[in-house]
């Protein structure tokens, strides 16, 4: 067995091929029409990656299937190797982020960058001028709370709760929305084992 990443520029060609010479290989609905939108089956892979037009994926190809793979019209391997366990996946894709055309091809279709969503809270920095531990207390909601801060202490809250502290030596900042960032995974799937 061999480990690949596919990458399809046009599934639609990839579609019109497999329906003339691989027919089997298409998903069929109950009247034996190729579902809509078209899945290819017949072999172990990850959930397809897709921009409408190009597609990639995971693979877990039998050795007889490796050559009708690599030999397909608008197909390209982008990295394979032998599938042996653990690793396996590591190596692929070494492969590709080793490439610098086929990884912009990757992260062109998969992009996996840090980005930064709301979080529906706003933050607001509380910034004191002493340097020892002290009480303050900060009023939410006109309920009292004491915070034991030094230099700078970070409060979020809901947007419907209000926020004030009255205490000499202590600024409250102008509230800002809270943002996390999130990191996806730099792989778009791997299948058992690898």
């Amino acid at each position: 067995m061999r480990d690949a990443l596919l990458y399809v520029a046009t599934f639609k060609t990839l579609v019109n091929h497999l329906a003339i010479h691989y027919p089997n290989m298409l998903e069929r609905d109950g009247n034996g029409a190729i579902v809509t939108p078209p899945v290819v089956t017949g072999f172990a892979r990850t959930p397809a990656i897709t921009d409408g037009t190009a597609v990639m994926v995971y693979v877990r190809l039998q050795d007889e299937e490796v050559e009708d793979w690599r030999g397909m019209p608008g197909v390209e391997i982008m990295a394979e190797t032998v599938f042996t366990g653990p690793g396996t996946a590591q190596r692929i894709y070494d492969q590709v982020f080793a490439d610098e055309v086929k990884y912009a091809r990757y992260k062109a279709l998969y992009p996996h960058d840090p980005y930064a969503i709301e979080t529906g809270l706003l933050a607001y920095t509380l910034t004191a001028e002493f340097s020892e531990p002290t009480e303050v207390v900060v009023q939410l909601d006109d309920e009292p709370q004491t915070l034991i801060m030094t230099d700078v202490y970070k409060l979020s809250v809901t947007p419907d709760v209000s926020v004030s502290v009255d205490h000499e030596g202590v600024v409250l900042s102008e509230p800002v929305v809270e943002t996390r960032t999130i990191t996806p995974s730099a792989w778009i799937g791997v299948l058992a084992g690898a």
